[in-house]
């Protein structure tokens, strides 16, 4: 429940603004839990980048703004049109380059 909330109150322009703090206490608070719930083991990096998230919101905005969910939301389509490890057609991506 700790995620949950916190990441809504992430996700939404109103919310952020009121509860932005709140919504970092629940993420350290959450990774804490992992930890004694699941042992040190379980904190990965992608984990502990929780603890950051809130200031990357006061930074960039809500999580929308700067989410790679719609890219992912694309990347079947996107792996289709790569016929080799460096050749993308790029007016199907929309993309303007690529840094190998």
């Amino acid at each position: 429940m700790l995620l949950f909330v916190s990441l809504r109150i992430l996700s939404c322009k109103h919310l952020v603004s009121l509860y932005c703090d709140y919504a970092n206490d629940l993420l350290v608070k959450f990774v804490k839990g992992v930890e004694v719930l699941y042992g040190k083991d379980t904190l990965v990096y992608n984990v502990h980048c929780l603890v950051h998230l809130a200031v990357d919101v006061k930074k960039l905005g809500c999580i929308q703004e700067f989410t790679a969910f719609p890219s992912e939301s694309k990347l079947e389509e996107t792996c289709a049109q790569v016929t080799t490890p460096h050749t993308i057609d790029f007016k199907e991506t929309g993309w303007t380059e690529v840094a190998w």
